[in-house]
């Protein structure tokens, strides 16, 4: 590497001192290509401490990442073994990956979770919420409607929100059809507890609390890690 940055440099310098002894300084721009060989031979020069500089660097933001990552990975692990309240007013259902019309694994285990709670708690509504998503022939609040009903969940009881795109979508347009101060209980996965819980905090729910389902042993690095990225952009953007 050193000696292509000598080979540059030689060649970027020759240049400029060649144009300079046919042409004149007439364009100043011919600058560029005497800066840009000193540099190189600046670096090339120096490349070996550069290397070092910049491996500590590396390590040191690989480090920070680490340290950031674990700090907001402790709250989301915390919130997946939250408790719900017995008696809630409304179970609200949060969707995800609808194939063509059926639920996905990981949504089935979030309505699976929803109906223990609903059978348990027969005066208990359920709010399903979820849009149409990218290769999804209904909404996921549809589909979740119909495996309720399937299941042995009245039609009355069943509140149906299907224009949310995403968590955040999900509980604001969720809160307005809903008292906000009721008790409510989301369900869904549990590495998104923590994220679900602060935004319906956010957008004005009093009483809540949450279940969470859960996931396939080999997904939870990959939904984890994921959620943390997930959770750090809502926190930037103020929607927790």
């Amino acid at each position: 590497m050193k000696k292509i940055l000598y080979g540059l440099s030689v060649i970027s310098i020759a240049y400029f001192i060649q144009y300079i002894v046919q042409a004149g300084f007439t364009n100043k721009f011919v600058a560029v290509w005497l800066f840009f060989g000193l540099l190189c031979l600046v670096v090339g020069y120096c490349y070996e401490m550069i290397r070092k500089i910049v491996r500590i660097i590396g390590w040191c933001l690989f480090g920070v990442c680490l340290v950031v990552v674990g700090a907001i990975e402790c709250p989301i692990i915390a919130a997946s073994n939250t408790k719900a309240v017995s008696d809630a007013d409304y179970v609200i259902v949060l969707g995800t990956l609808v194939n063509g019309t059926t639920p996905s694994d990981a949504l089935v285990q979030r309505l699976d979770t929803a109906l223990q709670y609903l059978n348990q708690n027969t005066n208990c509504k359920v709010v399903v919420s979820g849009g149409i998503g990218e290769g999804e022939q209904c909404s996921e609040a549809s589909c979740m409607s119909n495996y309720l009903i399937k299941k042995g969940i009245s039609k009355e009881r069943i509140i149906i929100e299907d224009k949310s795109s995403n968590t955040y979508e999900n509980l604001k347009k969720s809160a307005k059809l809903i008292n906000k101060s009721s008790k409510v209980v989301i369900v869904t996965s549990k590495f998104h507890l923590f994220r679900s819980l602060s935004v319906a905090k956010k957008v004005g729910f009093k009483h809540v609390s949450g279940i969470g389902s859960n996931i396939k042993l080999y997904m939870i690095p990959n939904m984890y890690i994921r959620e943390a990225i997930a959770v750090a952009k809502y926190w930037i953007c103020g929607q927790i």
